[in-house]
Parts: structure tokens; sequence; C-alpha cells
């Protein structure tokens, strides 16, 4: 899955990102081309929600750009799903360690990353790895 492709964020970033620490890979890259880092659903769309939040207008530092990847990491897929059936659909921050989510019944989601929108994309695009690896 190529992670910056789909999330709009510069390869240098996430190389950054990476080396410091404030994201890390489900597996991690190699030295040379094509030994890249590679990410598990759950942690490519904490990575996702922190890019949309890092290039939005307000933005945000790596601090939180941490937290928001480690919150959704450890999120459980199944949980992540009941919060879409809640119509909570939208996240702008973390909470004891947890995505904190929003949707339209809740309030004004403002300029929040749609999740439910991100989840989507990245889980089309593991799927399509999958079938061209497999």
């Amino acid at each position: 899955m190529k992670l910056c492709e789909l999330t709009g964020l510069a390869p240098t970033t996430l190389q950054d990102w990476i080396v410091n620490g404030v994201v890390r890979p489900t597996i991690p890259g190699g030295k040379g081309r094509g030994n890249a880092a590679k990410f598990d659903l759950m942690t490519a769309v904490g990575v996702a929600v922190a890019t949309a939040l890092f290039k939005s207008e307000r933005s945000c530092v790596p601090s939180f750009v941490k937290s928001i990847v480690a919150a959704f990491a450890s999120f459980p897929e199944k949980k992540l799903l009941a919060r879409f059936a809640e119509g909570r659909t939208h996240s702008a921050g973390v909470n004891q360690g947890e995505p904190w989510f929003q949707g339209p019944k809740q309030g004004p989601v403002h300029d929040w990353p749609d999740v439910k929108a991100i989840y989507s994309r990245m889980k089309v695009a593991v799927e399509e790895g999958r079938r061209s690896t497999g």
C-alpha cells in the first residue's frame, strides 16, 4: 500500500516521522528501494487522520500526530465500525488513549477529518494490495 499516495503526505515527512518515533510501522522498512515500511489497516487510518489534521489550516504538532496514530493503531476495527454505526464519523482528537469521535448528529464536525471516508479508502487499498500479492 502506498500510504503517502493515499494520504497526500510527503514521503520525506513520513520518513522523518518514522525516524523520530512519531509513527511506528507495523513492519519496519529496510535499506534500499522496495523495502518500504508497511502499515496495518488501523495504523494506516491513524496516519491518514493525523495527516489530514497536519495538513489542515490549523495543523498540529508531531506529538499530537503520534498520539492520534497510536490511538488508531490500538483501536479495534470492530469498535471503529460501531462508532460509524452510531453516526460518529469524524475525529479531531484523542481521549484516554482512544480516538474521539463526533458526527453531525452529535454536533458540528467543523473541519475534522472524515474517518469513515478515510477508513473506506484505506480498506480498499489494503484489499487491493492483498489481491495483487496473493
